[in-house]
């Protein structure tokens, strides 16, 4: 019995782990849209099937520095994205409303998928810790859910989008 109670505890993290392991594919799948004929409609569950790598930009088309680096992304996104076909970007919006979501990724061309207005909150996966609350946010993760790279460091100090995504390119070697 001693062995058991030393050994559940060290277990039951690894198995937490593991059941998360799947949590960035298995939580998008039915919850990401994309502009189409301007408005947004539903990807496919399997669209992010073959993912392997997942930016999450969080963003919103009332702040200012978001829009100052919106274009630098969705260029480097077209780049990355046309040499590597398991890597996605994926809008997290910030906006107060569905429609200025809309907006912004219609006005500004993402040709990427975003988390459903209404679904964006509540997937436990996409929730950032309490030091990475501002915006821009730039996070990059495998499928697995390992972080790669953020915009704030572990101690909160805010490195920006650049730094991940030139985290970004050097990982694809672009």
């Amino acid at each position: 019995m001693r062995i058991l109670r030393f050994f559940i505890p060290l277990v039951l993290p690894l198995l937490v782990v593991s059941a998360s392991a799947a949590t960035i594919t298995d939580a998008l799948a039915g919850n990401l849209v994309a502009v189409k004929n301007n408005s947004l409609a539903p990807l496919a569950p399997e669209a992010t099937s073959e993912t392997k790598f997942y930016a999450f930009y969080y963003s919103a088309k009332w702040c200012p520095p978001c829009l100052a680096f919106t274009p630098e992304l969705i260029e480097a996104y077209k780049a990355i994205k046309a040499k590597h076909p398991e890597f996605e970007l994926v809008f997290v919006s910030n906006d107060r409303t569905g429609d200025a979501m809309l907006d912004y990724m219609a006005s500004y061309g993402m040709v990427f998928p975003a988390v459903n207005f209404e679904q964006r909150r509540s997937i436990a996966a996409l929730q950032r810790p309490a030091h990475e609350s501002g915006i821009p946010n730039l996070v990059f993760m495998s499928a697995d859910g390992k972080e790669l790279s953020t915009s704030f460091s572990r101690s909160g100090d805010y490195l920006g989008p650049r730094k991940v995504l030139a985290d970004i390119k050097k990982h694809f070697g672009i």
